[in-house]
């Protein structure tokens, strides 16, 4: 059996219905989305929504895979928080390598830890620009 829910079947909200957007705020994503000096804001796609059942669809492999191989069924749940917590990796990876000193902060429409990266207005329109070290000087030329 699997299920997908807002909070989980226990826990201290499993009672509440829940929605894309309380699983984007609860998960910490909207912290991480909008301008550095702003509110934090809504990402404008149901990631929640989506990354869930895509996750359960995923989990439902592998224990079909199990089931075949020890023929033990399972009971999977997801709720609308756990898939995006795996988003969170360089914000986790930074703040347990410096021992919680670094926090990953909102930044606008750059990403804060490669530069240059983000949306970039042009004369013609907007433009992505993503450069890694070894692209810099070429870049420049």
């Amino acid at each position: 059996m699997a299920s997908i829910s807002a909070f989980g079947k226990s826990g201290p909200l499993s009672h509440l219905q829940g929605f894309d957007l309380m699983g984007q705020a609860l998960s910490g994503m909207m912290h991480l989305t909008g301008e550095a000096d702003g509110a934090p804001q809504f990402t404008g796609s149901p990631i929640s929504d989506c990354a869930a059942g895509l996750t359960l669809f995923g989990a439902i492999g592998h224990a079909l895979f199990h089931r075949e191989r020890t023929g033990d069924g399972q009971y999977i749940e997801v709720t609308l928080v756990d898939p995006l917590f795996a988003m969170h990796s360089i914000a986790v990876q930074g703040h347990s390598a410096t021992n919680g000193e670094w926090k990953q902060k909102r930044s606008g429409r750059q990403f804060s830890i490669v530069v240059p990266s983000g949306t970039y207005k042009g004369p013609d329109g907007w433009i992505v620009l993503q450069v890694l070290e070894p692209q810099w000087s070429r870049l420049c030329a």
